[in-house]
């Protein structure tokens, strides 16, 4: 299973553990492809909260003193041989195109090439 974060609103911070967070806008998303230990928080300078176990994706609200400092969704790419719609689906993409305009802006490649380890 590899790890996933799509930011829907606000902003906040994201990236491996012990290592500097990257700023995330509405619409970026952050894939830890190795299943890391990763931070998602609204500040660079704080921790994340740990992850619960849930049903996944779910969205999840973070941000201090009851103000929402960013939205976003949470969940795992299956390692199988799913279909990138059918992802991009399940992850809330309204195609199977934007999935993977927003997935190669993020990592560099497609989702068909990261799979074939390009």
């Amino acid at each position: 299973m590899v790890p996933y974060h799509i930011l829907l609103g606000g902003h906040c911070y994201g990236g491996l553990a012990g290592e500097k967070p990257v700023g995330l806008e509405p619409s970026d998303v952050i894939v830890f492809p190795n299943g890391d230990a990763h931070v998602m928080s609204s500040d660079p300078k704080l921790a994340s909260v740990p992850a619960v176990p849930g049903r996944y994706p779910e969205t999840v609200t973070i941000g201090e003193g009851g103000h929402a400092a960013a939205t976003f969704v949470c969940g795992f790419l299956r390692c199988d041989r799913a279909k990138v719609a059918a992802i991009a689906e399940e992850i809330g993409y309204e195609s199977e195109a934007a999935f993977s305009r927003a997935f190669k802006r993020l990592m560099g490649v497609s989702p068909a090439a990261w799979r074939r380890g390009s």
